[in-house]
């Protein structure tokens, strides 16, 4: 199997894995997913083997490669190796899919198997507009009032970008969702949404320098973070802002995973961020951080400092590597606790009664 020749390859900078549930396995059943879900993981899982998606190595943002691996499988059971650097405590995938493995991924699977394809368009777009608008109320309060050209990176729909046009500022935006960004324009009315990246945005530029560019969601799946950065750069004006809000490791995996660390594992995510993490790699690109939380939401101001990559946040690697073995721990031993509980209820034979109320309680949750 193209998996298990990859994964030989990959042994040769890899030390460690965390826990075995956490290692990849072909024959692996997820719970949980819908059935567009799974038809779309097989399709994805057949192209790989198919060599249509390919892998390549990368080397950590930090140019070191002193690396070890945290799992090699994702919340969907796919292969997804990820490694911590043990330098500069950046997370990332390695090795991953190639940029035009990607780019085909998010024009064809990712949407559907993060399960947008169960949910109605217009129902979708409505979600989508209320998280535009948190992230709106969050960044305009601690920008200046000068704020009037907004770009966005990964734009979706151009769902954000329609509270920002709503309020009179003027947006563009770019997504690799060819469906979406149509659907998009017609229901927002924004012209300025094109399938692609930041050279879209970079001809639009020509009009018009960005004062904020988004990323919402979108830096973690990003392939080469100096790239991007500089480009972004050029989109800005001098001074602009630029926000960024990603998964944030810790926070994510307490908060919105329920410690279960498989939670944050998502294949679509090439990077993993602490806000130390990010705060690094922005300033290396000459952005001074505004605003931030380990959230993560965070706005930067582009500036002429540029930190060196030698010099990376101290003991990131040892926080994060402490807080993910603690909450592996953790899950080991509620899932102990869980099979006991289990185990004694089949013991005395109330397993199945025990099994059918809560499913009766869930249905009468559903009536309200």
């Amino acid at each position: 199997m193209y998996i298990e020749n990859i994964k030989l390859k990959s042994k040769r900078m890899q030390i460690n894995v965390l826990s075995e549930r956490l290692k990849y396995r072909n024959d692996l059943l997820v719970q949980g997913l819908s059935n567009i879900q799974i038809e779309t993981k097989h399709s994805f899982e057949k192209k790989i083997n198919e060599k249509i998606y390919n892998f390549e190595d990368c080397d950590c943002f930090c140019g070191y490669r002193n690396d070890i691996l945290l799992a090699d499988r994702d919340w969907f059971g796919l292969y997804y190796p990820i490694v911590i650097c043990k330098e500069c405590g950046l997370i990332r995938a390695n090795p991953r899919l190639d940029f035009l493995s990607y780019k085909e991924f998010y024009d064809n699977e990712y949407r559907k198997l993060y399960g947008e394809g169960d949910v109605e368009k217009n129902i979708l777009w409505e979600q989508k507009v209320a998280q535009g608008q948190g992230v709106f109320d969050y960044i305009i309060p601690k920008l200046p009032s000068n704020i009037k050209v907004v770009y966005e990176i990964g734009c979706n729909m151009g769902s954000t970008l329609s509270v920002f046009k709503t309020e009179n500022f003027e947006v563009a935006g770019v997504d690799f969702g060819s469906e979406n960004i149509e659907y998009g324009r017609r229901i927002s009315g924004i012209d300025d949404l094109f399938v692609g990246g930041i050279p879209e945005l970079l001809k639009k530029k020509s009009e018009k320098s960005a004062d904020l560019v988004i990323l919402n969601h979108v830096f973690e799946h990003l392939l080469d973070l100096e790239k991007e950065l500089l480009d972004i750069r050029s989109l800005l004006r001098p001074g602009g802002y630029l926000f960024i809000s990603v998964p944030g490791t810790f926070w994510w995996i307490k908060n919105i995973c329920k410690d279960n660390i498989l939670g944050l594992l998502q294949n679509a995510h090439t990077f993993q961020f602490s806000l130390a993490s990010l705060s690094y790699v922005l300033n290396c690109a000459g952005f001074e951080m505004v605003s931030g939380d380990e959230t993560i939401r965070a706005i930067f101001r582009m500036d002429q400092k540029f930190r060196k990559r030698g010099s990376p946040p101290k003991n990131e690697y040892s926080r994060i590597i402490r807080y993910f073995k603690q909450e592996e721990a953790k899950y080991a031993f509620r899932l102990a606790v869980l099979n006991g509980i289990k185990n004694l209820l089949r013991k005395i034979k109330m397993y199945n009664y025990c099994k059918q109320l809560k499913e009766k309680m869930a249905n009468l949750h559903n009536l309200f």
